[in-house]
């Protein structure tokens, strides 16, 4: 930015807003800039994508001429046309970009300055000729899910329900497809906003309406995805009501961290920068955010803070579920047990892995009882933890989708790798009573198998009940056929129920077995001979990987274990069987 327009800030808690005046042609901006505080009078905060920095467009502000990225000019011209006379605040011109020592101030301040704003005006380019079927759409899903007293009670939408045919669903997957859905630093500015709108061609939609929407879609109408390729999800519908601090905020911060992790951004310390207006994001006790915004600090540097400061949280255990290392593995010059660059920006489209320990809806807590004394303590690079060994993994077992699939009649290896099925071959496995087993009767055995696919979720009081489903798909399996032939139509739910869990809960991980016989999911990098604990303070077991002979360690990653995830191991220990030991993980 040319320092003739942006001069140093004079105090702190202020900020530069932009002032649209008169120009010959609607085609150009002509634009002021004026210091002040948030509450000296109304604004609009705009919510973009920067774009290619180097598609740049000139305009002229106060009197001298400034380059802006196109998206940027695109997305003022929309403002403009919306309301030209509101202040308007877009930090691609408010900040004085080149300035480090302002871009760590005024990132610090994004929350509130989407907070006190009296509009953000979310500014989308699509190629949809028909953004009103968007919005129509979005009003008619509206009113759907406000007919129910609670739309999560409302039935999933059948195969043959006419909503499912309804054109409109194209232009949404259009919607969808804009790049704005895949930016880091979006999620704050609608989520701090208290009634966000989104500028769509001509139309002005409600954005807390289109995430209900792609919430709705997700849970009850999973069909749109095959039929139009519309991805939605959970990301955004978790975007709304950050500035309330009247009702609970029910994800821990290391959880958003996660879930936002798969959106991108230019610069990757603002994976955590781009969340800091969480409510849930600063340590007991504390005012502020848990890191300071500091972009002259060493992206590694940056992620290794950030990760010492989780593990003082209450829950900072869930810190190492969050490292979940991808085929490369751990890095050698980052500690294994911290979050790394490299575990952020997921394709989208990837549907990655579900993740065990980090959620606080999940019922695990596999170091229940094993003494709270025992805190993770971080010394140099090195975390020093206490756990108990459970046992060496003997065998790991690659699955994919395919493996789960129903084969098709008189194919018995439709959807079997290499004309093998995985699944019987581990089932034949497991269900051998001439091998080693903690699980007991054929029974035993067979619940194992069947509840660890899908990664244990069902408590064991729920495991009798989950029998018929799994039995159901399991002689689908066998008879070679298609799940909707000849079959009640409870029996097929029940199967395609089976089936989708299964291959949510598998993905990106594998089977293993140990050498005393547990059963388990872990990641996929896991490999014989790594080992498996339960640290205390952890919610779920881990698998790690001895560095030497000197009790140094590298994280794998989070895994499940059938029968120790609600601290079963407690009573081993304290009968002597097991004992705590001292780890290092680096």
């Amino acid at each position: 930015m040319d320092g003739q327009i942006h001069e140093p800030l004079p105090g702190p808690g202020l900020t530069r807003f932009i002032e649209f005046l008169p120009s010959n042609s609607p085609d150009v901006l002509n634009l002021a800039l004026r210091v002040a505080s948030l509450d000296s009078e109304p604004y609009a905060a705009v919510s973009y994508v920067w774009g290619d920095p180097a598609a740049t467009i000139d305009i002229t502000c106060n009197g001298l001429q400034l380059k802006i990225t196109r998206n940027l000019f695109c997305a003022l011209q929309r403002v403009k046309k919306y309301s030209s006379t509101l202040r308007v605040w877009a930090d691609g011109i408010s900040i004085w970009q080149a300035c480090i020592a302002e871009r760590n101030q005024q990132v610090t301040m994004m929350g509130e300055i989407y907070r006190h704003a009296r509009s953000v005006l979310v500014c989308i380019h699509g190629s949809d000729p028909e953004p009103s079927d968007v919005k129509s759409l979005v009003h008619d899903v509206s009113t759907l899910i406000g007919s129910s007293r609670d739309w999560r009670a409302m039935d999933s939408v059948s195969d043959d329900d006419p909503i499912l045919l309804d054109p409109r669903w194209n232009s949404a997957a259009v919607f969808k497809q804009s790049p704005w859905f895949s930016r880091a630093w979006v999620i704050q500015e609608v989520a701090m906003a208290r009634d966000p709108r989104i500028l769509y061609g001509d139309c002005d939609i409600s954005y807390r309406d289109w995430a209900l929407l792609e919430l709705w879609a997700s849970q009850k109408a999973p069909q749109l995805r095959r039929r139009w390729n519309l991805v939605s999800g959970t990301i955004h519908p978790q975007a709304v009501d950050w500035y309330r601090q009247d009702i609970p905020h029910n994800t821990s911060f290391i959880g958003i961290v996660c879930v936002m992790g798969r959106l991108g951004c230019a610069d990757p310390r603002d994976h955590i920068y781009s969340l800091l207006a969480y409510p849930r994001a600063s340590l007991p006790g504390q005012k502020g955010p848990i890191v300071t915004p500091e972009y002259a600090m060493p992206v590694d540097d940056v992620f290794y803070n950030f990760s010492v400061q989780i593990l003082e949280l209450p829950d900072g255990m869930r810190l190492l579920s969050a490292v979940s290392h991808r085929s490369k593995g751990p890095q050698e010059s980052h500690p294994s047990w911290a979050l790394s660059e490299h575990l952020f920006g997921l394709d989208l489209t990837d549907e990655g892995a579900i993740s065990l320990g980090i959620s606080e809806n999940h019922y695990y807590n596999a170091s229940l009882d094993l003494g709270d004394s025992y805190h993770a303590i971080v010394e140099g690079r090195g975390l020093q933890l206490y756990g108990v060994y459970l046992d060496r993994i003997a065998s790991v077992f690659a699955l994919g989708k395919q493996d789960f699939e129903i084969p098709s009649p008189g194919n018995h290896h439709d959807g079997c790798e290499n004309g093998a099925d995985v699944l019987e071959s581990l089932y034949s496995t497991i269900t051998d009573a001439s091998l080693p087993s903690p699980y007991g009767s054929h029974q035993g055995r067979r619940d194992a198998f069947s509840v660890t696919l899908r990664a244990g979720m069902l408590r064991s009081s729920d495991v009798p009940s989950y029998r018929p489903e799994f039995d159901a798909y399991w002689e689908a399996r066998r008879r070679g056929r298609a799940s909707g032939q000849e079959e009640s139509k409870h029996n097929r739910e029940a199967v395609l129920r089976t089936t989708m869990d299964m291959q949510d809960w598998t993905a990106r991980r594998s089977f293993f077995i140990t050498d005393k016989g547990y059963v388990g999911l872990c990641p996929k990098i896991a490999r014989p001979g790594d080992t498996c604990i339960v640290f205390c303070g952890g919610f779920t077991p881990f698998v790690i990987r001895p560095r030497s002979s000197d009790m140094k360690f590298q994280m794998v990653g989070e895994c499940y274990i059938h029968g120790i995830m609600t601290g079963e191991l407690s009573n081993e220990v304290a009968a002597g069987s097991l004992a705590l030991q001292h780890i290092i993980l680096y």
